[in-house]
């Protein structure tokens, strides 16, 4: 088992945990969208750390329906928290709809744009298509997005954590340090952050994980216990 240490800021979302590549959350009617650019499509062209910002080429509901090139005068950008963790926010106004009923979904690709304009695509920030051999674009789906309610309160967990077999064919066991019989909350989600699993009070060190409904692919696994520190583990499915 290897050794895990994460300083992670949780934001309530279509995945309500720790940053696995793109999370999204509502407040009101803006969409926060956050983008960890550790987690990376590994076949994504350049790198994006330590940019101070990048650019955020979006659409609503299609590329072809409404579209906010990056270099928009009106385009929003991704600011960096310092740790690569990159955030933006728009709203249904943002892509020039009449009401928030109208956007149903957001399609997402970042670039160095705001670092060199003259070559915006050299790097790029895009979600693994669960092969780790190509990238596709990030879709958030605004029906599947939680409240921004949830502490972003800086938390940590230190322990060791394991996941095996991993890939699953199906099933494998998530297994973490918890001396204390701590309650922890599971969520897992896909790429897009879209929850595709929930299991609670979770109060043992180990949690038995049956392949069910989870189509071949990329998860995230994550456990919080109620002070809001998490464990993340990424979860392959043949």
């Amino acid at each position: 088992m290897r050794k895990f240490y994460m300083i992670l800021v949780l934001v309530a979302a279509c995945a309500t945990t720790s940053m696995a590549q793109l999370t999204a959350c509502t407040s009101g009617d803006t969409i926060k969208v956050t983008f960890d650019n550790s987690q990376n499509c590994p076949a994504a062209p350049g790198d994006l750390s330590g940019m101070t910002e990048i650019g955020v080429h979006s659409g609503a509901n299609a590329w072809a329906a409404t579209t906010i090139d990056w270099d928009n005068a009106n385009a929003v950008t991704a600011t960096n928290d310092g740790n690569d963790v990159f955030s933006f926010s728009v709203d249904y106004a943002y892509y020039g709809l009449a009401a928030p009923a109208d956007l149903t979904d957001i399609i997402v690709v970042f670039n160095q744009g705001p670092t060199d304009a003259n070559a915006p695509w050299d790097s790029e920030g895009k979600k693994d298509d669960g092969t780790g051999m190509a990238c596709a674009d990030f879709v958030i789906t605004i029906a599947d997005l939680l409240d921004c309610s949830v502490s972003t309160n800086d938390v940590k967990f230190e322990g060791q954590v394991s996941i095996a077999p991993n890939p699953m064919i199906e099933r494998t066991a998530l297994r973490f340090d918890n001396p204390n019989n701590e309650t922890f909350d599971m969520v897992i989600t896909n790429l897009t952050g879209q929850v595709v699993r929930t299991q609670n009070n979770i109060n043992t060190d180990f949690v038995n994980i049956e392949r069910g409904e989870m189509t071949s692919g990329v998860y995230f696994i994550t456990l919080r216990n109620v002070e809001g520190a998490t464990i993340t583990e990424k979860l392959i499915v043949q």
